[in-house]
């Protein structure tokens, strides 16, 4: 059973251009995991929370949240200050739960137990596309 990592906070930026292009934002997808994977201690609500998806695998998940990739920025900001990476290190996706979205219920154990399970389909009515403007589900 494959684990999408979502980012819980807003990472932010006194710089407006840096802060809307290069901080990670609550629920951008951070990445698809295997089943049981040892996450780092600050992995967890509410800065991190993750999915667990059943009925999928890892690479339809990482092919359908991850991919296609919006670019491979070199620099990064971590709410501190700006950090240089390889472009091959940071990978951001195009897509991002729409936590606000979410029903009360679902919102709730996120926060309170740090983790869900949910159907593919299900998560997919939640899941944002920020280059097209709409809802995933609601794609051709």
């Amino acid at each position: 059973m494959p684990e999408v990592l979502f980012l819980g906070k807003d990472n932010e930026n006194e710089d407006p251009e840096i802060n809307s292009t290069l901080c990670w934002k609550k629920g951008d997808i951070i990445q698809v995991f295997k089943d049981g994977w040892t996450y780092g201690r600050l992995e967890k609500p509410p800065i991190f929370f993750k999915i667990i998806v059943p009925d999928s695998t890892i690479e339809e998940l990482t092919t359908d949240l991850i991919g296609p990739i919006l670019g491979n920025p070199i620099r990064i900001s971590t709410g501190i200050g700006i950090e240089e990476h390889p472009p091959e290190i940071i990978k951001k996706s195009r897509r991002k739960l729409d936590f606000d979205s979410l029903p009360n219920n679902i919102k709730g154990r996120l926060l309170k137990q740090g983790e869900i399970v949910l159907k593919y389909q299900t998560l997919k009515k939640y899941i944002y596309d920020k280059q097209k403007n709409r809802m995933m589900n609601e794609e051709d």
